[in-house]
Formats: C-alpha cells, structure tokens, sequence
C-alpha cells in the first residue's frame, strides 16, 4: 500500500515495526497526557502484529514513521458479519493536520473492503468527532462499561 503523494508510504506493519510502533505510540501518548496505563511493550507488539486478527498499519512521510492505525477484527454476532474495531489512531504532533489519519483509515478500509470499522471517541474530544464525521461516520451516545473481574469488586449491586 503505497500513497507516493508528497513522499507518504503506508503499509501493514510486520513483527519486526514493533519497536517504531512501540516508538510512537508512546511518544504520542507522552505528548498527549495519556502515558497512565500505558503498560505494552515492544516485545508484546512484535506478538501482536504476528497475529491474522490484529491489523497495524504504519504511516511514513520521507522515510520516517509518524502515525499509525490498530485495530482487530471481530465479528459481530448479532448480524454475523465482519467488523474491524479500532484500538488506536495516532499520528506524530509534527504531522499532524495534513491527511495522515485519513489516509490511515482509508488503507484500513482498503485491508477490510465491504465491512464495518467502528471506533470510540471520547465524548468531550470535539476535533476528534468533527474528523470522523468529516470521514463519512455516525456518531452515536454510548456509555461503555469496562470490567477486570480479578481487580474490581463485584459492587453492591451486582
């Protein structure tokens, strides 16, 4: 996969991307505050991108890498179909607001043609939901619930 516009590149990334993924994942997540349960490593990734569920894709710009999309394939069992969920989008501060992320998402498309992506957006990130909206996507409410059976108690309620 290959966007020869302006020297960008993308393509799947490969077991051995792990570190430029580990890389800039978390130099974004330094630079967006968001380092606090941040616990992957290099060697998990190297795993992870060995696996058919698991898509990655890298973004370059003159050689270097500033952005990627992860995301795992699922099914959806209510309709039976195929859906790619996004775990993550990052694109480099330094790249940013130039079509990296569109083109991200664009090539995952390309790797999943004819089915659903979905993703999450926090309800206060305003840019984030006008670049989706902007991408062609619905956007709906959604309180989602997450659960570690081994660390949370089960609450009064439950």
């Amino acid at each position: 996969m290959t966007n020869g516009e302006r020297g960008r590149r993308i393509r799947r990334a490969a077991s051995a991307d792990a570190a430029t993924i580990g890389a800039l994942a978390r130099d974004l997540a330094t630079h967006d505050g968001s380092t606090a349960g941040w616990a992957i490593t290099d060697d998990r990734w190297s795993g992870l991108l060995d696996r058919d569920d698991v898509i990655v894709l890298i973004a370059f710009v003159e050689g270097a890498g500033v952005g990627y999309v992860s995301a795992v394939r699922t099914i959806d069992l209510r309709s039976g179909s195929d859906t790619v969920t996004v775990e993550g989008l990052a694109v480099s501060p330094h790249a940013r607001g130039v079509g990296i992320g569109s083109m991200l998402m664009a090539a995952l498309a390309d790797e999943h043609p004819g089915g659903a992506i979905r993703w999450d957006v926090e309800e206060g990130d305003l840019r984030a939901q006008q670049w989706s909206l902007r991408l062609g996507a619905r956007l709906r409410r959604k309180v989602v619930a997450r659960w570690a059976p081994g660390t949370d108690r089960l609450g009064a309620g439950g």
